[in-house]
């Protein structure tokens, strides 16, 4: 008999409050990994999860710690109801505790059921823009004398048309400053040559020379050169003066940009996902697409895919910087002006801390 009384004494509690030990660690830990979210946007939920877990635990923990010093300290077994009035006690507050936990869990499941609905709109927003990308390259044409050049053949042949606009631009400009270089002082730097030579020689790509007019924004001595490099343009240039390249390539541009800007503006979608997404527009596009979207930035048409061009913060960078656009872009294709990787510098830099590319060939 007194052995029996020994074995419920030490054995049976000390049994009970291993067996609360145990089970409360395998309940939190599988908590920890099951229910514990990487998105930010969910992690009150799991601090409050967390936290009515540990209360939970730790309250059945006092309760096998208060029946061990009953059993303990009493020299004979514990009657039922005292051990029951403890029990009551906190049996009730592990009662609400897990009635908190459930709330939390109810809560934080309608959240997720929420952002899977708007991942799905997302991805299936974002499959139908893709499609139109490929329709809308598949239609662009190139013309010259009898051949014609369809979807992506097309855009050397742009790159080329561009190209040939732009030295006589670059020359033109240079020709007229030189003639007065106290009046047009600012433009005496070859870079800030280079920067207007891209906005005008874009403009007069896409639009024609005839119809083309830079916005000078009341600068009147940008607007006197903008002026005179036209007419020298329109007298030089022979063979690409009408090229009127919008006609072939607006809407194409209009809605590359407007995919970018929705991946990037869509609210409740995870940073990783828009990034995927990201990565497979700029794999569709391709060696000349890149280098003709990068000129497009450069111009003043094309201004909104560098609005924030040289800043540091990852997730304010301009569009072209923040989903690396011309990743892909080898460092065969021959570009010509203001190269990439001085455009970028900053955020080439910034990528680099982190040991990302910015291009794969650097």
């Amino acid at each position: 008999m007194e052995i029996c009384e020994h074995i419920l004494k030490w054995i049976l509690p000390l049994a009970f409050l291993a067996a609360i030990l145990i089970s409360g660690s395998i309940a939190y830990y599988w908590a920890k990994g099951r229910f514990i979210s990487q998105e930010k946007s969910e992690s009150l939920f799991d601090g409050m999860f967390m936290l009515f877990l540990r209360l939970t635990v730790a309250s059945a923990v006092a309760y096998g710690v208060i029946l061990l010093m009953l059993f303990v300290l009493n020299s004979s077994i514990p009657s039922v109801s005292s051990m029951g009035a403890v029990g009551d006690f906190v049996g009730g507050v592990i009662g609400t505790l897990v009635t908190c936990m459930g709330a939390v869990y109810i809560v934080k499941t309608y959240i997720r059921q929420q952002e899977q609905t708007d991942l799905q709109t997302f991805e299936k927003n974002c499959t139908t823009m893709l499609d139109f990308h490929k329709e809308n390259v598949k239609e662009i044409e190139y013309k010259k004398g009898k051949d014609t050049f369809k979807g992506r053949n097309a855009f050397p042949k742009y790159v080329g048309v561009l190209k040939a606009i732009y030295s006589e631009v670059e020359k033109a400009i240079g020709t007229i400053v030189n003639t007065d270089e106290e009046k047009y002082a600012r433009w005496t730097d070859k870079t800030e040559q280079m920067k207007l030579a891209h906005e005008l020689s874009y403009g007069y790509f896409f639009y024609s020379v005839e119809d083309y007019i830079l916005d000078t924004k009341e600068d009147d001595t940008k607007k006197y050169l903008c002026e005179a490099v036209r007419t020298e343009v329109d007298k030089n240039l022979t063979d690409y003066k009408t090229v009127q390249a919008h006609i072939q390539l607006g809407h194409y541009y209009r809605h590359l940009y407007n995919m970018i800007k929705y991946i990037d503006e869509v609210e409740h979608i995870s940073s990783k996902h828009k990034e995927n997404y990201s990565q497979i527009i700029r794999a569709l596009l391709s060696d000349y697409e890149q280098v003709l979207l990068y000129y497009n930035s450069m111009s003043q048409l094309g201004k909104p895919w560098n609005q924030s061009l040289g800043i540091e913060d990852k997730e304010k960078m301009c569009f072209m910087a923040k989903y690396r656009l011309l990743k892909n872009c080898p460092k065969a294709i021959s570009f010509f002006g203001i190269f990439p990787k001085d455009t970028y510098k900053v955020e080439i830099a910034e990528y680099s801390k982190e040991g990302e590319r910015f291009f794969d060939y650097i």
